[in-house]
C-alpha cells in the first residue's frame, strides 16, 4: 500500500520508519475511528509485527500536519503538559496515548 504524505512524499507499510507507522495506527483509529478489526488496522499491526516485532509507538504528529493537530484539537483530545510548555498530551479520554513537541515558532490554542 502506497500514499502521498501531508508534505508529498510517496510512502509505504514496507519503506516507512518505525515512527511514523505506528502514527499511521493512531492516525486510522483516533481521527477516522476504525476499530481494530478494520483491515487497514490489520495491516498495520501485521506490518508492526513483521517489521518492529509488534511494538507500537505512542501517537507523535508531527506538528506541521495542520490537519491531523486541527482534528486532534475539535475532538478535545489536546492537553496543555502543565511540567512542559512545549508539550502538549494526546489523551483519549482513558489515557495518555502520545505527545506533540512544539518548537519555538509553533503554537497551537487548544479547544474546550
Amino acid at each position: 500500500m502506497t500514499w502521498k504524505t501531508f508534505q508529498g512524499k510517496t510512502a509505504s507499510f514496507n519503506t516507512i520508519d518505525h515512527q511514523h507507522l505506528s502514527n499511521c495506527y493512531w492516525f486510522a483509529k483516533i481521527i477516522f475511528g476504525y476499530e481494530e478489526t478494520d483491515s487497514h488496522l490489520i495491516e498495520i499491526c501485521n506490518t508492526l509485527a513483521e517489521r518492529f516485532n509488534g511494538q507500537l509507538l505512542p501517537y507523535r504528529p508531527h506538528v506541521n500536519f495542520k490537519m491531523e493537530i486541527d482534528e486532534l484539537n475539535k475532538k478535545v483530545f489536546l492537553r496543555y503538559d502543565n511540567n512542559n510548555p512545549n508539550r502538549i498530551i494526546i489523551h483519549n479520554g482513558n489515557y495518555e496515548i502520545g505527545e506533540i513537541l512544539l518548537t519555538f515558532d509553533k503554537k497551537i490554542e487548544l479547544c474546550g
